[in-house]
């Protein structure tokens, strides 16, 4: 990505259990490109590699993503595939620009639930042989963390049955 705009953008790198690398992947973030396909600026995944992630758009399989300007609730998938059943572990290589500065990335795990916090530390994953396109998501906000709930004798409600306190 050549280009004089900001640069608002990250490295996922994959790993397998015995520290193989995988390759990287680019996400970035440029007011000049779309959420579609922007040739010149999508990098397109050649499956040269049988274990990889790597995201979609327009039906296009992509190791580097440009996306539209940055916005917090931006959510998209990121696919893995792997001809090998193994412990694999997704890292935030690099950060640039608002991710250096404090934007948080998360990884979602549709399959476990867990959403991580890749930009604390890195994710690791047990997967059977198949491919993935829709176990994991990046995201910038936990939605989960967000709703605390205060416990008061108004909204918390003990009972008895069949002799057990509920």
């Amino acid at each position: 990505l050549k280009t004089n705009t900001p640069k608002d953008r990250f490295w996922l790198k994959l790993t397998n259990s015995s520290s193989v690398s995988f390759g990287t992947n680019l996400i970035a973030y440029l007011p000049n490109t779309t959420m579609g396909y922007d040739n010149g600026y999508d990098g397109l995944f050649i499956h040269d590699s049988q274990t990889s992630i790597y995201t979609v758009t327009e039906n296009k399989d992509l190791v580097i993503q440009a996306r539209s300007s940055f916005i917090n609730t931006d959510v998209f998938p990121l696919c893995f595939k792997t001809n090998t059943a193994n412990t694999y572990t997704i890292t935030l290589q690099q950060v640039e620009g608002l991710f250096q500065t404090g934007q948080v990335v998360y990884l979602r795990d549709n399959l476990t639930g867990v959403v991580h916090n890749l930009s604390g530390d890195a994710y690791t994953f047990a997967s059977e042989v198949g491919t993935y396109t829709t176990r994991f998501d990046i995201l910038y906000q936990n939605t989960l963390s967000n709703n605390q709930v205060e416990f008061s004798e108004n909204n918390v409600i003990v009972y008895k049955n069949d002799n057990f306190i509920h």
